[in-house]
């Protein structure tokens, strides 16, 4: 089941939850002249349903603060308060919360001309980031201010079709995916960028 709805928080972000099906096993069911029965040598067990929440943010783009009130578009929305107050709110009501990013964090405040990055990534390891990647303005300062600003923060980053310095490959910065595993839930996470 897919139930995608608005956040109270108003913060322009989404949330997805989803009900995965557990512990059906293959070929349990067997076609018969009646239909599909269920196969003399299997029992079904009762179906565990799991709720996973995701929360997913992009381009973020240095915006700590909420938007003006003069904001024809976003007027009032957004910031990091909201941010958080919709992550600890969403995680006390699933313990199972993934959250992600795909990018671009960096730029479009003066935050980001005056401290290089540094907030932004702050922030997000403090938020428990499951994974991110980089967007085309993570690169605004160059490859190696970059690479140094992830190896400090060490956030969980993923992307598997840039083609990156060998530094990157060595000290394992960036991972083509990653499992990420909360209580009995795994989730395969890949992120491509075009």
């Amino acid at each position: 089941k897919f139930n995608n709805q608005l956040n109270p928080f108003s913060t322009g972000f989404v949330d997805h939850t989803f009900d995965l099906q557990r512990n059906i096993p293959h070929q349990v069911f067997t076609k018969s002249e009646n239909g599909w029965e269920l196969s003399a040598n299997h029992s079904l067990k009762k179906s565990q349903n799991r709720n996973v929440t995701i929360i997913h943010t992009n381009d973020f783009h240095s915006r700590f603060e909420p938007f003006e009130s003069q904001n024809k578009r976003w007027g009032n929305q957004g910031g990091i308060a909201r941010m958080k107050d919709l992550i600890d709110f969403e995680r006390s009501i699933d313990p199972n919360l993934f959250l992600f990013d795909s990018g671009d964090v960096f730029q479009g405040t003066p935050y980001f001309n005056i401290f290089k990055g540094h907030p932004e990534l702050e922030w997000m390891k403090k938020a428990g980031y499951d994974a991110t990647t980089i967007g085309n303005h993570d690169f605004d300062l160059g490859i190696e201010h970059l690479f140094q600003i992830r190896k400090q923060y060490d956030i969980p980053t993923l992307n598997c079709n840039y083609q990156l310095e060998d530094q990157w490959k060595q000290q394992n910065l960036i991972q083509p995916f990653k499992i990420i595993e909360k209580n009995d839930i795994k989730m395969l996470i890949n992120i491509l960028k075009k």
